[in-house]
């Protein structure tokens, strides 16, 4: 069982409605009918607080309410009465962790109670227990056992104790024997001690220098005897010595990467090489010509390093937190692409894994001009890759900052009309995806839901280059409602400043519109190099801030941004970018034809 959070509502009109997560969610909480979570009190604002969930993680976020937002009894968010909704905004909004059995008040009259639900595993078989209705022993601190190990527990505790039981009846007996044989031993002794008294006086002379002999001859013998056991002792440690050092000097560990010796346990590449992508993916190149060309190479390592088999390295393309890019070159054909991989160490984070699979399975179903294409996906020594389509011209956020902070309306209509294109594919491309259930379906649409300049790559540096949609890690098949979208902790999923105010309520029930409209907020970035929406920068607290922003503000009028934009144009663009109470174009097919027809 995944770990879940349950907000409980403890008072007021809806008292003891439940809502249950179990995956990554952005909840608004308001008393205005479009929040996630809709509580009717007067004391609760329209926008009273934001809950980021990421289970068992909970982060709460007031924004400027009026009555207060408490967390158990204490205040950690209020406007005075003075200052308006819109001047709260502007000022310091903390974010605060929500624990189990925490009481989130909003204003007086409403309240909920937070419960964090994780997972329990037996003690000795490891098998998940449910908290709630699993029978459970308690074994130590946060630590239990199923009700089976415990029977076990209970028979084996019984077994011993019958055991000891026979071993303390046994040591009495053994006991008493031994007394009886003592005392008998002592009887005899007496007899013995007696007749040998008697003999030994009749005999002490005579016996004399007899003993005298014989124990300087025993003597020597044992002496001789010592020295001999002594050299073996000598000898056998010795070669026992020699024995230890040879096995650890053969079962010594060596990285993978490096060849450095390291110490047992953990994986086959030192810590060092793990920091170092650029020796991590010399490596996985090398051993992608092991697998095709050794005969003792492990299975795993010639089926996946066979992917990637016949590719030279050319250069470096870039390098992040997450992992690396390499340009490659087809020794066959020459023809260069992009590999790409996610550093072990990075693929070890569930999140970090699933972006990065999600992106390589859903990106590899793609198959469009206007869609960077994805031709291998596979992993070696913990390393997972990509191999990509290669795209000269790197993507139009760097195009803008190299033309000087925005473009032409000629080469960005060009792009954009390109991407529309690309939009109206992959929202109606048919792909495989795995339900929360773990169930292969196919479906029709791919939603992005992380748009933006830095995802539009570009063919080459010329006046009209191919444009393609990049980075489906937050993708989604749309008709799929119930997979999650994926955030780190305390933050919003993807760039909130090309996203419409529907995406940041309903991240989870993303539809294509939300990619349209990211698109025209991308077009409206290259003609002016200004975001669509006001975010004016607030230094503590920017994240807050910014959802509201993103929630609160429309888009300012292209025209006051760049008058030179043709009246037709700003018309169809700023149409576009209307986010209440719906999206203006639900198609990228739609925008596409309203600006060409403006123009």
């Amino acid at each position: 069982m995944p770990a879940k959070v349950k907000l409980t509502v403890s008072k007021g009109q809806k008292q003891g409605e439940t809502y249950v997560f179990d995956q990554i969610d952005s909840l608004v909480i308001g008393r205005k009918g479009d929040c996630s979570i809709v509580l009717p009190e007067k004391t609760v604002s329209r926008y009273h607080c934001v809950i980021n969930v990421n289970p068992p993680s909970v982060l709460v976020y007031d924004f400027g309410s009026l009555n207060g937002t408490f967390l158990n009894g204490k205040i950690i968010g209020q406007r005075e009465a003075n200052i308006s909704p819109e001047q709260a905004r502007e000022q310091k909004a903390s974010e605060f962790p929500l624990n189990n059995g925490d009481e989130l008040g909003l204003g007086r009259d409403c309240s909920l109670s937070v419960s964090i639900l994780q997972p329990i595993f037996c003690a000795d078989c490891s098998a998940e227990l449910d908290p709630e209705t699993d029978e459970k022993h308690p074994v130590d601190v946060n630590t239990y056992i199923c009700g089976n190990c415990h029977k076990i527990r209970e028979k084996e505790a019984k077994e011993a104790a019958a055991r000891k039981k026979a071993e303390q009846n046994k040591r009495k007996e053994e006991e008493a024997a031994r007394r009886l044989a003592e005392q008998k031993a002592a009887e005899l002794a007496q007899k013995e001690q007696a007749a040998k008294e008697k003999a030994e006086k009749e005999a002490a002379e005579k016996a004399r220098k007899l003993a005298e002999a014989e124990a300087a001859a025993l003597a020597a013998k044992q002496q001789a005897e010592r020295l001999q056991r002594e050299k073996e002792e000598a000898e056998r440690k010795a070669a026992a010595e020699r024995a230890a050092q040879a096995r650890a000097r053969q079962n010594q560990k060596k990285c993978a990467v490096c060849g450095k010796a390291m110490p047992r346990g953990g994986g086959n590449i030192c810590q060092e090489c793990i920091n170092d992508p650029r020796k991590l993916l010399d490596v996985l190149l090398q051993d992608a010509v092991k697998g095709i060309h050794l005969a003792n190479a492990a299975p795993e390592l010639k089926n996946e390093a066979a992917k990637i088999h016949g590719y030279r390295k050319i250069k470096e393309l870039g390098c992040g937190g997450m992992g690396y890019v390499l340009l490659v070159e087809d020794e066959k054909t020459k023809k260069q692409y992009a590999l790409k991989q996610i550093l072990p160490q990075k693929a070890n984070s569930a999140i970090n894994h699933l972006l990065f699979e999600r992106e390589a399975l859903i990106s590899g179903q793609l198959n469009h001009q206007n869609v960077v294409r994805q031709y291998e996906y596979g992993s070696s020594r913990g390393a997972k890759f990509v191999l990509m389509e290669y795209c000269q011209g790197g993507d139009a956020d760097h195009l803008i900052r190299r033309s000087g902070g925005k473009l032409s309306i000629d080469l960005a209509t060009h792009i954009m009309l390109q991407i529309l294109d690309g939009f109206s594919y992959t929202h109606n491309a048919e792909v495989e995806v795995t339900t929360e259930h773990g169930e292969t379906v196919k479906k029709i649409g791919v939603v992005h839901r992380d748009f933006k300049p830095s995802n539009i790559f570009l063919s080459d540096d010329s006046n009209k280059p191919i444009a393609k949609i990049a980075d489906f890690g937050l993708a989604k098949a749309y008709e799929l409602s119930g997979l999650s979208g994926f955030t780190q902790e305390g933050s919003i999923a993807g760039s909130f400043e090309f996203q419409p105010r529907q995406q940041i309520k309903n991240l989870r029930f993303s539809r294509p519109e939300v990619d349209v409209w990211a698109a025209a907020a991308s077009y409206y970035y290259m003609l002016t190099g200004c975001f669509a929406k006001d975010f004016p920068y607030v230094r503590n607290n920017p994240v807050a801030h910014r959802i509201q922003c993103a929630l609160n503000n429309s888009a300012i009028p292209i025209r006051k941004r760049n008058p030179s934009i043709p009246v037709k144009l700003a018309e169809v663009i700023d149409a576009a970018l209307i986010d209440n109470p719906t999206i203006g174009f639900s198609s990228a097919a739609t925008l596409k034809n309203m600006i060409e027809d403006a123009l």
